[in-house]
């Protein structure tokens, strides 16, 4: 999954393999649709944005190039765990 970091788009999914829609149990389509910050959980999701937006500016996260297990939620709002890179 690829997420846009442009200011008009910001946390928009731009990018969904077919695995990736098939385990959170949404179709490509339903994903292209969504912000990321729809699907993870909240406590992330209020910070998330800034946190694109503090990398734009900085091009230095502490989450961007670390593997790191996470979650998100899938269609039936469970929590699913991802890794990301």
């Amino acid at each position: 999954m690829k997420v846009s970091c442009s200011n008009l788009e910001i946390g928009k999914i731009k990018w969904v393999n077919k695995k990736c829609a098939e385990i959170l149990d949404f179709s490509i389509n339903e994903l292209l649709k969504k912000k990321i910050n729809r699907m993870i959980p909240p406590s992330i999701a209020k910070k998330h944005n800034q946190y694109i937006k503090d990398y734009i500016e900085t091009y230095k996260s502490s989450f961007v190039d670390v593997a790191r297990v996470s979650c998100i939620i899938n269609s039936q709002n469970c929590l699913v765990p991802v890794i990301l890179y």
